[in-house]
Order: C-alpha cells, then sequence, then structure tokens
C-alpha cells in the first residue's frame, strides 16, 4: 500500500510540475492554474511543502518576466523617442543631398546639373555657331550646354531660397553672369508670395513653367528667344486655386548697366487648367496668358551700331538674323520693347500637344526719345506634339501652369528589370521678323543681315534611364527665306558675295545628369 502512495505522489508532482511550467509559459491563465493547484492541495494530491515550493517557483518566475517585459518596452520606447529626434537633428537627408534642422523648420539642399552635348552641323562654317551666357564661348562640336551647381531650401517654413552657380557661364570665373539663380522668397501663404533676387520672370512656358532638365527637346523654341529669362528683380506670386497660378514682376533688363531709361521691364502671367474646372482625373487643357513691357538701352556706351535683337537658329546653329540700327550723336541708343505670349496644352495618358505664340514689339532710338530710329515686330510660334512610348501619364507631370519631370514607371536596370522612359516628339517652330522698317532719323542695317524669316522641323528620341539622368537625340533641320552669307557669318573675315546656303540640319545628341 505504501508502496502504491509513492508511486501516485510522484505522478501527482509530475502533473503539478507540468501545471506550473504551464503557468509559466502562459501568464493570461495563472489565475486558472492557481485554482487548479489549491485544488490539488485539498484532495491530497499534493502536500503544502509542495504547493508552497510551486507557489514560489511561480511566483518568481513571473516577477522575472514582468521585469523584462517592463525593460523590453522602455528600451523600444527609447529608441522610437531616440529616432524621432535624430530625424531632424541636422542629419544627412535620406537622398544624401541635404541637411534638415532639428525643429524640422529649415533644410537644405544641395541641387546640380550637367548638360553635355554632341552636336553636327551641316552647311555652316564651325566658327560661326552661336554662343549664349551658357556656354564658355562659341558653341563647339563637344559642348557642356550647362555646369550648375547650387543649393536650395527653405527657412523656418515661410522662407525658400536658392542660390545657383554656373560653372561655363561666358567671362570666365568671378563674372557676374557665374550667378545663375539667386532668390529669397516668402512663401507662408501659397496665395500670394513675394521674390527678390535673380529669378526666371513670368513669361512662356517652355522657360518659366519647365526647367531645363524637364524640356521636351535639347533646345528650347524660337518663342523662347524673346522670353526676358533669368533678371534681377522683384515678383509677386502665387496659386490662388487648385491649377491656377500667376506671376508679376519689375527686373531689370540688363543685369550691369548705365542706363538713362530706368533699364525697367515689367512681366505677368496668368496660367490655368480647365481640366480642374471640369474635375478631369486623368487630363488637362492648360491656358496661358504673358506680357512684358519697357524701356531699356542696347549699351552702357554710346556707339555707331546698335543691335536690336538677334535670333538665332533654333538648335543654335548660328544666328540666323542680325538686324543693327544707327542712333544719333553720342547719345545712347534706346528700345522700347512690349511683347505678348499666349500658351497651350493638352494631355492625356502618355499625349502631350504643346502650342505658344508670341510676338514682340520694338521701337528703337536715342534717348533723347526724340529721333525714332527703327520699329517693329517679331512673331514666333510653335506646335509641339509628343508621347510616352513605355505609357507615362503627362497627368501626373503637370500641376499648376508647370511642368515636373516624367514619373517613370520602371528605372533602367543592367539586368533587365526595368528598361526606364521612353518617349519621342516632333516639333514645327518658325519666327518672322519681316516687319522691322528703317524710320525717320535713323538707319537699319539690312545687308547681311541673315534672314528675317525662317522654319525648323525637329524630331526627338528620349530615354530616360531614371528620374536624374537621361539621354537625348534631336535632329533640327531649318529652312531660311533668304540666303546666308559668309560675311554675315564671319563679318570682315568672310568673302563679300559668298553664299554659305539657306538650310541648316543639325543633329545633337545630350547625356544629362541632375540631382
Amino acid at each position: 500500500m505504501k508502496k502504491t502512495t509513492t508511486t501516485i505522489t510522484a505522478k501527482q508532482i509530475a502533473i503539478a510540475v507540468a501545471a506550473v511550467c504551464a503557468s509559466l509559459s502562459m501568464p493570461a491563465a495563472a489565475n486558472e492554474n492557481k485554482a487548479m493547484l489549491d485544488l490539488m492541495l485539498k484532495k491530497g494530491v499534493i502536500t503544502k511543502k509542495d504547493y508552497d515550493d510551486f507557489m514560489a517557483a511561480n511566483k518568481d518566475a513571473d516577477e522575472n518576466k514582468a521585469f523584462k517585459d517592463s525593460r523590453i518596452d522602455k528600451d523600444v520606447s527609447k529608441s522610437i523617442t531616440f529616432i524621432q529626434k535624430r530625424a531632424n537633428d541636422g542629419a544627412v537627408k535620406p537622398s544624401g543631398f541635404g541637411w534638415v534642422s532639428g525643429d524640422g523648420k529649415s533644410e537644405l539642399n544641395l541641387t546640380g546639373r550637367v548638360h553635355f552635348d554632341t552636336r553636327f552641323i551641316s552647311n555652316i562654317v564651325p566658327t560661326a555657331f552661336e554662343s549664349d551666357a551658357d556656354t564658355a564661348g562659341t558653341g563647339n562640336q563637344f559642348d557642356f550646354r550647362r555646369a550648375r551647381i547650387g543649393f536650395n531650401g527653405k527657412l523656418w517654413n515661410d522662407f525658400n531660397y536658392e542660390m545657383v552657380w554656373n560653372g561655363n557661364a561666358v567671362g570666365g570665373a568671378g563674372s557676374t553672369l557665374n550667378i545663375d539663380t539667386a532668390w529669397f522668397n516668402y512663401s507662408a501663404k501659397k496665395e500670394a508670395q513675394l521674390r527678390v533676387g535673380r529669378f526666371k520672370q513670368p513669361f512662356n512656358l517652355e522657360d518659366y513653367g519647365t526647367s531645363s532638365n524637364n524640356i521636351d527637346f535639347i533646345e528650347r523654341s524660337y518663342v523662347n528667344q524673346i522670353n526676358p529669362g533669368k533678371k534681377i528683380g522683384l515678383m509677386l506670386h502665387g496659386v490662388p486655386s487648385d491649377g491656377t497660378a500667376y506671376g508679376v514682376s519689375v527686373f531689370n533688363q540688363n543685369d550691369t548697366q548705365t542706363s538713362s531709361s530706368g533699364n525697367i521691364q515689367f512681366a505677368g502671367r496668368l496660367a490655368t487648367d480647365l481640366g480642374k474646372m471640369a474635375r478631369w482625373t486623368d487630363k488637362f487643357l492648360h491656358l496661358g496668358v504673358a506680357g512684358t513691357a519697357g524701356t531699356y538701352d542696347t549699351g552702357a556706351v554710346a556707339v555707331a551700331t546698335n543691335e536690336i535683337q538677334h535670333i538665332r537658329s533654333e538648335p543654335r546653329g548660328m544666328n540666323a538674323y542680325r538686324p543693327t540700327f544707327t542712333s544719333t550723336g553720342n547719345l545712347l541708343p534706346e528700345i522700347s520693347k512690349d511683347a505678348v505670349g499666349l500658351e497651350f496644352a493638352y494631355g492625356q495618358g502618355p499625349f502631350k500637344l504643346q502650342a505658344e505664340y508670341a510676338e514682340v514689339n520694338f521701337n528703337a532710338r536715342d534717348n533723347s526719345r526724340i529721333v525714332d530710329a527703327a520699329r517693329g515686330q517679331y512673331r514666333m510660334q510653335y506646335v509641339a506634339l509628343v508621347y510616352n512610348l513605355t505609357g507615362e501619364n503627362w497627368y501626373d507631370s503637370y500641376k499648376d501652369g508647370a511642368f515636373s519631370s516624367v514619373k517613370i514607371k520602371s528605372n533602367f536596370d543592367s539586368s533587365g528589370s526595368g528598361i526606364g522612359a521612353w518617349q519621342i516628339g516632333l516639333r514645327f517652330s518658325e519666327y518672322n521678323a519681316r516687319d522691322l522698317q528703317a524710320t525717320q532719323g535713323g538707319t537699319l542695317t539690312t545687308a547681311d543681315s541673315g534672314s528675317n524669316s525662317g522654319k525648323t522641323t525637329t524630331v526627338g528620341l528620349t530615354w530616360f534611364l531614371n528620374p536624374n539622368s537621361r539621354i537625348m537625340l534631336n535632329h533640327a533641320v531649318t529652312n531660311f527665306d533668304q540666303p546666308i552669307t559668309e560675311r554675315f557669318l564671319l563679318g570682315a573675315n568672310g568673302t563679300a558675295g559668298r553664299v554659305i546656303g539657306d538650310r541648316e540640319a543639325v543633329t545633337t545628341l545630350r547625356a544629362q545628369y541632375n540631382f
């Protein structure tokens, strides 16, 4: 009998141990396990000493677990708090190209772009290639079209800013042209913002509404040539409602110049998306109107012959038209310039149709404002069709009267998992300056001034490798209404009467990277 009791007690103890183990592994059932042990004690299955020992062990285990859980909770809480604090403590941004302040109200972002072009030009002598403020000299067959580095960001949430240095500006290091943009903007209210400094003036969808990183073709159209571009001034601008944007500015026509005319111009632009009014969710219909007005001097000192405004061939092959006039006496030559521009763009799915028309009126005279030398009008226009072969939606790239970069569906990957985005484009553009005429008291130089009208057809293929890189191939053919002479292109170094031709063909390949 004793032997049997001993055997039962061992089994009973084993069962009790299992119960304790269960209680340790299942804290939520601790009360039920205690009730079971109480019953076993009452029935004599276990002794009081066994009961006390098991309960003490269980209590120690529960206390240890509670301590561990509490410590883990505190560690996790501290880690989350640490991460949240470090997210805005001046550390490098996830992109690696900027910093943010500890309170998150201020930030600085590094920016840059490099556009490297390779060009092949027919019918034009090499020394006659076009130059402008983005090149280190005359355009060559290998050309850093743009090389810029800068920074932008915000201050105290209510202000934003930008400063960009142009690494290949005409004039070299230290030139004022090395400052591409430098502005400070009050942005607390998106409906009414105030910008001061050097910035794009509000005129032209291709320029004001589209960064050079995002333009559809390697070069902008003829319309852009009468655009004020980047000037020093002050601008009131904003987005009063979803899809509508405006800008009104006053600026210096010339960045560094002694002027008796005040050298002041005004510009304004209003753009809206009628698709927002129609509550479209997958397409847009952009309409815009812009204008400029003002008077400026063509130079800081009086010279015998003054250029009104030249026109270059659209792919920057050469200066196509260069009208000049003679002013009276030793007075500064002065030009009144008024322009108006109209904008249209429609996008649905991968298709976009875009067009602009602009005209500018000139009145050239000496600054006594007594004798007119020349007056007339330039007219420029283009129509462009662009299609995303890989299906990217244009609606995703348009907002408030401006275009951002194409939203690529899949970045290019050499393993074959992504091909990037592919795009084709076709543009027809034209300039016409036939209305420019000499007036009383002045002389307008017409001999060897080039061609006062021309038409250009451009076809383009663009490969977006990723949001920061793309390769562009354009072929542009221009037909002029008058033959271009060597004397026009080379001046005194050209042979009088020698004709270069009335047609120019330019093929350009661009490799582009920006961040």
